[in-house]
Parts: C-alpha cells; sequence; structure tokens
C-alpha cells in the first residue's frame, strides 16, 4: 500500500513539473511513453503500450546486494497517460522500494527509465524479447555508460 501511494504521489509531482507535456523534462529527443496507439509520438513502437502495464517478477544483480536478489518489478498509466513504475527488492537488509520515471520508447523493442531509491538513482534499459511484453532483459546502473549490472522481468 505504502508504495502504490508513492506512485500516486510520484505522478502527481511529475504533472506538476510537466513531465505530462508530452516533452521530456531531462532533454533528450525522445517522448515520455503515453496512451496512444502504437506508443509514443516519433518512435516505432514494438508493442501495444497497455500491454507494458501490469507486474513482473525477476533478479537484479549488481554488488551492493546478494546474486540473484529477486525484484518485483509494477509498471502504471498515470491519468494523463504516461506510464510510472515501481519496484520491490528482498534484500538482507529489509526491502527496497523504489520509482521509475522518465520512461520513454527508444524504438523497436527498447524502453529506458530512470530509477530511484534510498541508495540513489540512475538508468535502467530495458529490452523486451517478446511482442506481447511479457519478458524484459535489462541493465541498470549510475547513468548510461555504467547500466551494467543486469535487471530481468517477466509478467505475471
Amino acid at each position: 500500500m505504502r508504495l502504490k501511494i508513492l506512485v500516486f504521489l510520484f505522478g502527481f509531482i511529475g504533472l506538476f513539473m510537466g513531465a505530462g507535456a508530452g516533452g521530456s523534462p531531462n532533454g533528450n529527443d525522445s517522448s515520455p511513453l503515453t496512451n496512444e496507439a502504437g506508443g509514443s509520438a516519433g518512435s516505432s513502437s514494438y508493442f501495444p503500450l497497455e500491454k507494458l502495464v501490469g507486474v513482473y517478477k525477476g533478479i537484479v544483480y549488481g554488488n551492493k546486494w546478494e546474486a540473484n536478489t529477486p525484484v518485483t518489478t509494477e509498471f502504471f498509466k498515470g491519468k494523463n497517460g504516461i506510464i510510472i513504475g515501481a519496484y520491490t527488492m528482498k534484500v538482507a537488509s529489509g526491502t527496497v522500494e523504489g520509482l521509475l520515471d522518465d520512461i520513454h520508447d527508444e524504438g523497436r523493442n527498447v524502453l529506458t527509465a530512470k530509477w530511484h531509491d534510498n541508495s540513489g538513482s540512475g538508468v535502467l534499459r530495458m529490452v523486451f524479447i517478446s511482442e506481447d511484453a511479457r519478458r524484459f532483459r535489462g541493465n541498470w546502473g549510475a547513468d548510461e555508460q555504467h547500466a551494467l549490472m543486469e535487471w530481468t522481468g517477466r509478467k505475471q
């Protein structure tokens, strides 16, 4: 429940700051994912956006946590049509909860997002393996050059 409240508030803040205005707050050329047919404007979406929304179970690999850390990644569609996400990991020291925002369709079957949790923030690049958006394999890190650690998901 706490995570869903965070996602709601985060979506509201994104609306207030202009993330829902059709442009990217970080200044890159790709558009945030919206609920338009075929994905965001100017990209060739690999699958219908509606198929992205849902819960994915997978594994995160990273040097801070033990190997093969289970992760639950969930994508939501906000009232303004922008896709946002959240994730939860169970680690030895407890639970890590985080948010995914600034999600962009980079074309074909690739999405990028910014991740934020109590340990910091960075970039997640996801390659969806199937047209029905049921599986992804991604890399994450502090920035695009250091996004070398694996993050996977399979839709439930």
